[in-house]
Formats: C-alpha cells, sequence, structure tokens
C-alpha cells in the first residue's frame, strides 16, 4: 500500500514537470535552500569581522600586559622607605593599666 501511495506520488510529480510546473516541496525547499545560503554567508562575513577584531584589540592588551608586568617588577625593585615611628601617637595612646578614659 504504502509502495503505491510512493509510485502515485511520484507520477504526479512527473506530470506535474512535463507540464513546465514545479512542485510546491520543491519551491520551498528551494527558497529555504536559498535563505540558508544567505545566512551561512552573513555568519562567514560575522566570523572575519570578529577574527579581525580580535586581531586589533590582541595588540593593544598585549602592551597593557607588559606594562603592567614592568610596573610590578619596578615596585618590587625598589627598596621600601623605613616608616617614620609614630612616638606622639605612642606616648598619647599609651595608659597605665589602672587609667580611666
Amino acid at each position: 500500500m504504502e509502495h503505491l501511495r510512493f509510485k502515485l506520488k511520484n507520477e504526479f510529480h512527473e506530470k506535474g514537470r512535463a507540464c513546465g510546473e514545479t512542485p510546491d516541496s520543491e519551491k520551498r525547499l528551494g527558497r529555504q535552500l536559498v535563505r540558508t545560503k544567505e545566512l551561512r554567508a552573513d555568519a562567514l562575513k560575522e566570523i572575519e569581522q570578529l577574527k579581525a577584531d580580535n586581531a586589533a584589540l590582541a595588540c593593544p592588551l598585549h602592551q597593557v600586559v607588559q606594562g603592567n608586568r614592568q610596573l610590578r617588577l619596578q615596585l618590587t625593585e625598589r627598596p621600601q622607605p623605613p616608616r617614620p615611628a609614630k612616638a606622639a601617637e605612642a606616648t598619647s595612646t599609651a595608659r597605665a593599666p589602672g587609667d580611666k578614659l
């Protein structure tokens, strides 16, 4: 039964093609194929643009990373100045155990 259905369907489409008419299913597939090709072309353009943007941003980022690395090295190599003793604060805050505020 199923085989008969396919046979009749194919005969119907062959008669349509003989008259110069394209079946609706083929028209739909053709439109879908065109749309898919357009989407693929757009996606490829976007990928190329993203690759170009990536390359353009990689160089400045590398420069910033290198600059940060150099600044960190300078900070670690620089001797730290001695901190001044806070004598005035130490004497004013030092209290005897029995003193009240």
